[in-house]
């Protein structure tokens, strides 16, 4: 298990990889509030294919990370627009 993780540069060691296993985990969404649990495939697979911190812990519903990602997405677009604007035109 230890060998699929990312490096974390940490002395200490996180709970599952002392355990051997991952557990259920339950969290409550950080912006709507609704009771959530944290299934062992899915840290899994953000622990060992998408290499996310090994420290860190479910903080949002499936619907709220999509809101987010989405809210992102559109404020960075924005964001290149401008500086597209902005750019000098080379003549």
């Amino acid at each position: 298990m230890t060998s699929a993780l990312a490096p974390s540069n940490s002395y200490s060691i996180p709970d599952f990889v002392e355990r051997g296993t991952y557990r259920p985990e339950p969290f409550v969404c950080k912006d709507c509030g609704v009771a959530e649990v944290w299934t062992p495939l899915q840290q899994k697979w953000w622990y060992e294919t998408a290499k996310g911190d090994v420290f860190t812990k479910a903080a949002r519903c499936r619907a709220c990370r999509t809101r987010e990602r989405t809210r992102k997405s559109a404020a960075r677009r924005v964001h290149l627009e401008g500086l597209a604007r902005k750019k000098p035109s080379a003549t």
